[in-house]
């Protein structure tokens, strides 16, 4: 009689073919980008939206906001008085238009990100837009697109923050 040999000895019960846990990966990677977004938001700030008033002038006019309650985003110069919203309306279906006027103050060519809040008369929040213009030299004007979306019936628009960063 012979024996078989150790390589050939079937083991009972047959081993389970191992788990990839494809569902639980994925959504682990989705929470880690979740966690990583959450923590650049709060690095970047996101301005003060304390004083939230529509213009005294009513409609659809920028409002005027003193440089203070603008926000400069993180790892940004204070760049507050160097842009200025020009116009700003309702395009429809929800969407808002408008276009900001960009002078850079600064001596060297710049980039910038700005936030705007649009407000119903009752100065409540109901939507944001941004606006961002790249490579402005130092001393030099520009014109850029503000776009957004609302909910609500915009009576004015105003700057939140303004991020000005070496080009």
């Amino acid at each position: 009689m012979t024996m078989p040999s150790p390589q050939h000895v079937p083991s009972w019960p047959p081993p389970q073919p191992k788990r990839r846990h494809a569902l639980r990966n994925v959504l682990l990677s989705l929470l880690g980008v979740f966690v990583v977004l959450v923590a650049i938001g709060a690095a970047l700030g996101g301005g003060n939206t304390d004083d939230q008033r529509p213009s005294q002038a009513g409609g659809n006019e920028p409002a005027t906001v003193p440089p203070s309650t603008v926000g400069r985003g993180y790892a940004a110069h204070d760049a507050s008085a160097d842009a200025k919203i020009t116009s700003c309306q309702d395009g429809g279906y929800g969407f808002v238009q408008g276009k900001v006027s960009i002078t850079n103050h600064s001596p060297g060519r710049s980039d910038y990100y700005i936030q705007v809040v649009f407000l119903d008369k009752a100065g409540t929040n109901i939507g944001d837009g941004v606006a961002t213009a790249l490579a402005i030299d130092g001393n030099q004007r520009a014109v850029t697109d503000l776009v957004g979306t609302l909910s609500g019936k915009l009576a004015t628009c105003k700057i939140t923050v303004v991020q000005r960063t070496a080009s």
